[in-house]
């Protein structure tokens, strides 16, 4: 594609997201329609922090790289390991939507969700996986990464804002913290508790 072309598309999508710093990757670059498609929309937290980390992409790319992760010999613990050490790579480095820290984090993020109860949920009650990702990424005082994911079916055809992120993931950890709360309570105060940023508290 002309690059003029790719240059108006960035644009729209960039005015679709305000709030976010965007960058399209090759395949959108090269074949426009790949933009209208874009309906998994995903977001890397680290709570201990507040750093974010938001992308898109099809559901048809999304599900490949479920199933090439559920195909691989590795195990769900190496994936969300190296998934933990992606988003830690990223915030050092300071790398955004530009860099190929940025589009690694976000494939690693998508692949950590093979084979959690979370994915099989969604697909079991929505028929499809459109709609908006949050992976939590918990640091606890042992020095262990946690990812947490949630998931919500609608919130708009484009990227939620920070503000409105910020607000859902404050909400998952009241649940999480909560004595009565979800399973990965207990995990977490096995290692100590979270470090969780004023922003979240």
């Amino acid at each position: 594609m002309h690059k003029a072309e790719t240059s108006f598309w960035q644009e729209v999508a960039a005015t679709a997201n305000p709030d976010w710093d965007i960058r399209l990757g090759p395949a959108i670059g090269s074949d426009m329609r790949g933009l209208a498609s874009m309906n998994v929309y995903t977001y890397s937290v680290h709570v201990a922090s507040g750093w974010s980390f938001a992308g898109a992409l099809g559901e048809t790319e999304f599900n490949r790289l479920i199933e090439v992760t559920a195909s691989s010999s590795l195990p769900l613990s190496a994936i969300k390991d190296s998934c933990a050490a992606a988003i830690k790579r990223c915030m050092k480095l300071k790398m955004g939507a530009h860099s190929a820290e940025g589009t690694e984090l976000l494939g690693m993020t998508i692949m950590s969700l093979a084979g959690t109860r979370t994915l099989d949920l969604v697909r079991e009650r929505y028929k499809s996986v459109a709609g908006h990702w949050i992976t939590i990424f918990y640091e606890t005082k042992s020095g262990a990464m946690l990812t947490r994911p949630a998931f919500y079916p609608q919130h708009g055809q484009s990227l939620m804002s920070p503000d409105d992120l910020n607000q859902m993931v404050r909400t998952i950890i009241m649940t999480d913290m909560h004595p009565a709360g979800t399973a990965i309570q207990a995990t977490l105060k096995s290692c100590g508790g979270a470090e969780v940023c004023e922003m979240f508290r």
